[in-house]
């Protein structure tokens, strides 16, 4: 989903994404802020990624 990085998405864009990648992209997000997520295939997929810091200490605000 490094696709979309840093870039605004246009309804246009989001249109032929599965409902699984529509939610990794929103996931995505938090990600790059550190979020640890309690659903294990998603904590699966970030862990994955070369760029994916978890912070023990990261707040939804």
């Amino acid at each position: 989903m490094e696709l979309f990085e840093n870039k605004l998405i246009a309804d246009r864009m989001l249109r032929g994404l599965s409902l699984h990648e529509l939610r990794l992209l929103r996931n995505e997000i938090y990600a790059r802020h550190g979020r640890i997520f309690k659903t294990t295939w998603i904590q699966q997929y970030f862990s994955n990624q070369p760029w994916y810091d978890p912070k023990e200490d990261f707040k939804d605000e």
